[in-house]
């Protein structure tokens, strides 16, 4: 009965709202109107939504599995353009995080003023990491482990720069 009724409760989601910050920070055209409610946490839902969606296709729900495939697909498209788009960061990056350019672009470089202007980006983006690697582990969902580890080797990237110092400091930010 709980998981007939979680999934009815997934299932009353927009998932194109979802994706469209992700879609949105990408230059790529949203195919729904943001949810209006987490703004500056652009994503993070998403992320949390996709780790439902994999839960509950693990136990057999046809309609997660359908919508998760439908992220995951998404979410790659936003990988490819984020790695075409800003060639500097983004390889790797999927995420919603409002100012996505201007944050990660300064912070690789070691500027974090705008990170730490943001609310939370790496707890934001690790949402997704974590509806991923839920595809990925509960599901056998092969592209998104592609996604997870592409993921992974972008936090490798845009923090391998930075000294200790400017990662605590960044942490005073999460």
């Amino acid at each position: 009965m709980a998981v007939r009724l979680n999934v009815a409760v997934l299932l009353q989601y927009d998932t194109d709202r979802l994706l469209a910050p992700f879609l949105k920070e990408a230059g790529l055209e949203p195919k729904g109107e943001l949810y209006p409610n987490w703004a500056g946490l652009d994503g993070h839902v998403g992320g949390h939504y996709l780790s439902a969606l994999a839960m509950n296709a693990a136990t057999g729900s046809r309609e997660c599995e359908e919508r998760m495939l439908y992220m995951i697909s998404e979410l790659g498209r936003c990988a490819g353009a984020n790695a075409a788009n800003h060639p500097e960061w983004g390889r790797g990056y999927i995420g919603g995080v409002p100012e996505s350019d201007r944050i990660w672009g300064a912070f690789k470089k070691g500027d974090i003023g705008p990170y730490a202007a943001a609310w939370v980006p790496f707890y934001n983006v690790h949402k997704v990491f974590a509806g991923l690697r839920d595809a990925w582990l509960y599901c056998g969902n092969e592209d998104a482990k592609a996604l997870f580890l592409g993921c992974c080797d972008w936090a490798l990237d845009i923090t391998s720069g930075l000294d200790d110092a400017t990662m605590e400091r960044a942490l005073d930010t999460e």
